[in-house]
């Protein structure tokens, strides 16, 4: 059932937020998050600086898919879709009062940073997430992807895609 707009007494800029956008099947919630990530994500990729206060995990390369916004209702989305894939994500919340030193960009309200860098959900998702990709960030996911594939394993996935589709519920703050 649509619901438009004017039912919920709000303004044109809140048409994100359409009753329909949260149910979807799991194709549609890739394609979603497809659109997120190539508007509001970010594709690391990257050696290690050559400081020994920021080790990283992964084969000393930052790489990974982020996505940073202020609204934490997308970010909940991106979360049930990555839930429904069993994808591992670290989600932090950086609020208004942090770096707030010379130089940096400064946060007038919080803002919410979730990240995917295990290299098996990255070597899963990828390949999902390229058919929706149209823009600059498919050429940097497909080198990620080459970059990462035969890379040593740690952890074997679990199963990972249901059965039978179902609809993803709606997204809670």
């Amino acid at each position: 059932m649509t619901k438009y707009l004017s039912e919920f007494g709000e303004t044109p800029t809140a048409i994100c937020y359409n009753i329909d956008m949260y149910r979807t099947t799991p194709s549609e919630g890739l394609a979603w998050l497809a659109g997120i990530i190539e508007g509001e994500g970010s594709i690391a990729n990257y050696p290690p600086r050559h400081n020994k206060a920021y080790p990283t995990g992964n084969g000393g390369y930052n790489r990974g898919i982020v996505i940073v916004n202020t609204d934490e209702k997308i970010l909940n989305r991106c979360k049930q879709i990555y839930d429904y894939h069993n994808i591992h994500y670290g989600y932090t919340q950086k609020s208004a009062s942090r770096n707030q030193r010379e130089g940096s960009f400064i946060f007038t309200k919080p803002c919410y940073e979730l990240a995917v860098r295990r290299l098996e959900d990255l070597q899963y998702i990828i390949p999902k997430l390229l058919p929706h990709i149209i823009g600059e960030k498919k050429p940097l996911l497909e080198k990620l992807l080459k970059d990462i594939e035969g890379k040593r394993i740690t952890k074997p996935r679990v199963t990972t895609e249901r059965e039978t589709p179902v609809l993803l519920g709606e997204a809670t703050v």
